[in-house]
């Protein structure tokens, strides 16, 4: 079997190519070489576009960013709200014996006050 000796269409070094169809001596001149041609289709195409319609493009793919965000938005709204509501559900719930208990505190409190002094007193006098 001959060998073929052929040029890279990318990088232009001579490669052996393994069957005379060879293009690309390697993977990556191969991918390069693709993305630089979808590049340059893609730079035909808007080269081709008048100002305006690049503009409208422009916007158009703004607006679909802005209308993407404020969907997302809402979502995230919808979620708070939820969680407002099951706030407000507990707190309206509980709210009553968190007052009774501070109430409670504040009297214990004063309790213990009151019977530290009638302590030292008793004690003083023993």
């Amino acid at each position: 079997m001959a060998e073929i000796i052929t040029k890279c269409a990318y990088c232009g070094k001579e490669f052996t190519g393994k069957n005379r169809k060879a293009t690309y001596c390697c993977n990556s001149c191969r991918v390069m070489a693709s993305r630089k041609r979808i590049r340059e289709e893609n730079e035909e195409y808007f080269r081709h576009k008048t100002k305006l319609e690049r503009e409208y493009e422009l916007l158009r793919r703004a607006q679909d960013k802005l209308d993407r965000e404020k969907v997302a938005f809402e979502r995230q709204k919808a979620i708070f709200e939820q969680r407002e509501a099951e706030f407000n559900q507990l707190f309206n719930k509980y709210w009553p014996q968190i007052l009774m208990l501070h109430d409670l505190k504040i009297e214990n409190k004063f309790y213990k006050e009151q019977m530290e002094k009638y302590r030292k007193e008793y004690f003083k006098n023993v």
